[in-house]
């Protein structure tokens, strides 16, 4: 459909899931051409002409989810916080912590719009494996997104003892979604 001229603008609300897909006639700011991607209900969509067929979109999308540490006698759960502007993910994780039963350490929980095509590894804070502070980075990927914290500075799986008190620290993250 074309737009009246140049400079019109519509704003739209995702009532439920919504696909778009990047395009010659339709930019996507943050999104390469012939990707296509999925914003939530509730996603913010602003549609811009450029020219009366040629449109640029941007959107954006925040909400909250219950993240669930894994790796614990008793998995605990905290409420996580996130938003999406043009491709650009901020999750906010509050403080994990319990008794560790596992070498390993994950969050599970986030929603599907923060799914991410490959993984990255990303340095993003600090946390404790019974009482020694270290650096802790995270490894994203997969669906559902599962953050595997990994005990640094080796960077690998694992590292994490299987008894006594893991903690992440409170912890704010940036990810450029597909």
């Amino acid at each position: 459909v074309a737009a009246p001229q140049a400079g019109a603008t519509k704003r739209l609300i995702c009532a439920e899931a919504c696909l778009f897909t990047a395009g010659a006639n339709l930019l996507i700011e943050g999104v390469p051409s012939g990707v296509t991607i999925t914003l939530a209900a509730n996603a913010i969509v602003d549609v811009t002409a450029i020219t009366t067929t040629l449109f640029k979109m941007t959107y954006s999308l925040s909400g909250t989810f219950t993240a669930t540490g894994t790796g614990f006698v008793s998995n605990p759960t905290v409420t996580a916080k996130y938003s999406i502007s043009n491709g650009l993910a901020s999750i906010s994780v509050p403080t994990l912590s319990g008794t560790s039963n596992a070498n390993t350490f994950s969050i599970t929980g986030a929603p599907s719009c923060l799914d991410l095509a490959t993984n990255k590894v990303l340095p993003i804070g600090s946390g404790s494996d019974n009482g020694v502070a270290n650096f802790v980075e995270i490894q994203t990927g997969g669906n559902p997104l599962i953050l595997n914290l990994y005990y640094a500075p080796a960077g690998v799986p694992g590292g994490w003892t299987a008894s006594g008190t893991k903690i992440l620290a409170t912890t704010e993250f940036i990810l450029r979604l597909p």
